[in-house]
């Protein structure tokens, strides 16, 4: 009787297993993900996104499974077309994710403007450098904090900037938080410089708390 009852248990086990395998494979569930490619602050409408049902072991960690979740909310980082949209790459207030302190500032410019690394990201440190041929001086205008995920990487001759300017601004824009005065600054480097160049700073050298 005993034998028969371990028997009788490792069977429904197994038969267990099988199930919870199968559903796997076959069982859907919703998730939402981008219609197209979705650039980082951009306010999320029913026109970015889409839902649709994938295997419930194809449904990524963390992925949003309602419109409710997303619409009238910020990406926070690029979201390609197809992909499924995860709740870290939302924010529900951009000026909760600037964290702008007394005496800070927060300043926008563009590829005609500034140049800077293909490989900046949220939270680096920056040195906005300013470089004057006239004078043969290279002056550090500020020190910096990229503030989102820059969506473009540098211009680098004539026909990249008249594509810039066919392209959505949200393309080419970067953005990053210094202290006023060095904000002033920056906005006369733009001016009066001949190129103004975003330079990487390692976290060590110190910069914007």
């Amino acid at each position: 009787m005993r034998n028969k009852i371990l028997a009788l248990s490792m069977a429904l086990l197994a038969g267990l297993i099988v199930y919870l395998s199968l559903a796997r494979v076959f069982v859907t569930v919703p998730v939402v993900t981008a219609r197209i490619d979705i650039s980082p602050d951009t306010v999320i409408s029913s026109q970015h996104i889409k839902i649709i049902e994938v295997a419930k072991r194809d449904k990524q960690e963390g992925a949003c499974i309602s419109v409710e979740e997303i619409e009238g909310k910020q990406a926070a980082y690029q979201i390609f077309s197809g992909q499924q949209i995860l709740k870290k790459q939302i924010t529900n207030d951009i000026e909760e994710k600037l964290m702008i302190k007394p005496q800070q500032t927060l300043i926008t410019l563009n590829t005609q403007q500034v140049q800077w690394s293909d490989q900046l990201k949220a939270n680096d440190l920056i040195t906005v450098i300013g470089v004057y041929s006239e004078t043969g001086e290279t002056r550090e205008e500020a020190i910096g904090k990229i503030v989102g995920s820059p969506s473009k990487s540098i211009m680098r001759n004539l026909k990249d900037v008249q594509e810039a300017q066919a392209t959505d601004p949200n393309q080419t824009k970067i953005s990053f938080v210094t202290d006023l005065e060095a904000g002033k600054r920056v906005l006369l480097a733009i001016r009066t410089a001949d190129m103004v160049y975003l330079m990487p700073r390692h976290p060590n050298l110190g910069g914007v708390e």
